[in-house]
Order: structure tokens, then C-alpha cells, then sequence
């Protein structure tokens, strides 16, 4: 792969070939005007398949890093190199049934 064209990510600080602007708080949930962060793909998909937009209202860059599930999947990506999918994680499905 060719490192030249690679950025870091702000979250995992992987090197990847894209970076995407993540608002923090959902724009539905007010956020547009809020807080981004310049991420991979993966951790911004990961940050919706780890938590609700509920949980997500009201939550700082500072909070995402103390949530437990968040540092679980930082340490697992760390070792990974290159993209990859990510899956909602049961407890997100359970309370998006309700």
C-alpha cells in the first residue's frame, strides 16, 4: 500500500487512505453546528453500532473515551491494519427495538 496519500485518524490514530468529518453529537439530535472530529470510516461506524443516538446527545469527545466498550474496541482496532466492517452490537439492536 502506498503510505504517502495515508491520514490518522484522530480517534484510533490508525493511518488510513480517507478521513470523514463525525459530528460527535448526532445532527438529529442537534449536533450539526457541534463538535467533529476527523475520523476513519470504521470508528465513525463504530461509534453507531456501540451507541444510541440517545446516548450520543449530550456526549464530548472526553466521555466517548472513558465509555469501557470504546477503549474494548480502540485496543482491538489498534492492531489492525486497513478497513473494516463493523457490526451493531446486540445491546444497541435491544434498545432500538423498543
Amino acid at each position: 500500500m502506498n503510505t504517502d496519500c495515508l491520514e490518522n485518524c484522530k480517534l484510533c490514530k490508525r493511518d488510513v487512505k480517507q478521513l470523514y468529518k463525525h459530528h460527535l453529537i448526532p445532527k438529529v439530535k442537534g449536533g450539526k453546528d457541534g463538535e467533529i472530529v476527523e475520523c476513519c470510516y470504521t470508528c465513525s461506524r463504530q461509534i453507531h453500532m456501540l451507541f444510541t443516538e440517545a446516548e450520543l446527545q449530550n456526549m464530548t469527545l472526553k466521555q466517548l473515551n472513558d465509555k469501557s466498550e470504546w477503549q474494548s474496541y480502540l485496543k482491538w482496532i489498534s492492531s489492525r491494519n486497513g478497513e473494516f466492517s463493523v457490526k451493531m452490537s446486540s445491546r444497541v439492536k435491544q434498545r432500538r427495538r423498543r
